[in-house]
């Protein structure tokens, strides 16, 4: 195989290395290997894209001519990355185990990883890693690397000059719902299964989530997706456990249905009184008077709802944590729907509120129905917006 001028060969001998690391390239390997070229290729003509796009808004600011940054552009990019087949995958795969089968030490691996890698342009090599991870973790029920394999990428990494844990963080956390940084160094997760949403135990991760739902939907706009709802459930989880001392963190096996059902019932007793306005959301452009008139009537009724809501929390190690659940639901609710509440800022331009004034009087009132001294929820507030009590990663 002519890597030299095979672009596409050249990373996937770099992304097989790795997955050759275990001694082996099984069939699940080579077909998921195939598979990904196309989605190298496609990578390749994005960021190709992008790099064109750039260089023309640089040409346009230091008034340079388009046909000298087309020209500088061809000379750059001249070649070419094309999806490969089957057989050339199994090429590959056999020249690197047979390369790999020469080596006698660690040395001589790094070295041949070393070859591999001098041939590949730099803009492959994040996808380099990030593919290997992937592949790698195919012959693994939970899709995790071989240690073997895992070394080799360590070396893929040193060549290429890249961060190693902060890749392996990144792959790690895809293969997940939840953030696990927020498990930090104590706690561990437990699944458990299926569970049907049949209503809020006290002093849970469901009270939590609820009262934050309620807080951020205090505007009567609430556009958080279900994957963010979920996280804030996990961070719920984790703080309790903390809270409670203990080291284990259960999670359900069909968290999606769970969320919408959570959801659903947190904002039940306020569309009982304003009505839904998410039935209506369909035809959005022809029911837009309808969904503001809804959304005009929470403010009114946002506290009853809170109250009882916050009838759930009866132990007082969660107050806090339950405000901070509810201000980072809020600070997240910021960028969607059709709501917006701005401001000016330092530079006399109008931007999106963090979080507006019907959410912070939300969360003042969750504090003051948990009994939170006001000076203490004061100090809370402070500490969230200075970032001290972290946010969506364990800190």
């Amino acid at each position: 195989m002519d890597y030299d001028n095979n672009t596409m060969a050249a990373v996937y001998r770099c992304i097989i290395l790795a997955a050759a690391g275990d001694g082996k390239v099984s069939d699940d390997e080579l077909d998921f290997a195939t598979e990904a070229t196309h989605g190298t290729e496609r990578f390749y003509e994005f960021t190709n894209g992008m790099k064109g796009a750039f260089a023309k808004v640089m040409g346009d600011m230091f008034g340079l001519d388009d046909d000298d940054v087309e020209e500088d552009a061809e000379e750059e990019d001249e070649i070419d990355v094309n999806a490969l087949e089957s057989d050339e995958i199994k090429e590959i795969a056999d020249e690197v185990i047979k390369n790999l089968a020469k080596c006698e030490s660690a040395s001589d691996i790094k070295a041949y990883t070393s070859i591999c890698a001098s041939v590949v342009p730099e803009d492959f090599h994040a996808h380099i890693v990030s593919t290997a991870f992937s592949l790698c973790g195919t012959d693994n029920n939970e899709l995790l690397p071989d240690k073997k394999e895992i070394r080799n990428i360590k070396y893929l990494c040193s060549e290429f000059g890249l961060n190693f844990k902060e890749t392996q963080k990144d792959y790690l956390d895809s293969l997940t719902w939840y953030q696990d940084d927020l498990l930090g160094d104590d706690l561990s997760v437990e699944k458990i299964g299926e569970k049907t949403f049949s209503g809020i135990e006290d002093n849970s991760a469901d009270a939590v989530v609820t009262i934050s739902i309620l807080a951020a939907y205090a505007d009567g706009d609430f556009s958080i997706s279900y994957q963010t709802i979920a996280e804030h459930w996990f961070l719920a989880s984790c703080d309790i456990a903390r809270a409670k001392g203990e080291k284990v963190v259960k999670v359900l096996d069909n968290m999606g249905d769970y969320i919408v059902d959570l959801t659903n019932a947190a904002q039940e007793p306020l569309h009982a009184k304003t009505g839904n306005p998410y039935p209506l959301m369909e035809n959005y452009n022809e029911n837009i008077n309808k969904i503001a008139e809804i959304a005009s009537k929470v403010p009114e009724h946002i506290n009853g709802a809170i109250e009882d809501a916050c009838k759930h929390i009866n132990d007082s190690a969660i107050n806090r944590l339950t405000i901070k659940n509810a201000y980072f639901m809020c600070d997240h609710d910021r960028d969607d729907g059709p709501i917006a509440y701005s401001t000016m800022n330092m530079y006399g331009e109008m931007e999106r509120q963090s979080i507006n004034h019907h959410e912070e009087a939300a969360i003042n009132k969750i504090g003051q129905v948990l009994n939170i001294d006001e000076d203490a929820l004061y100090g809370i507030i402070k500490r969230l917006e200075s970032g001290e009590m972290g946010g969506l990663s364990y800190n």
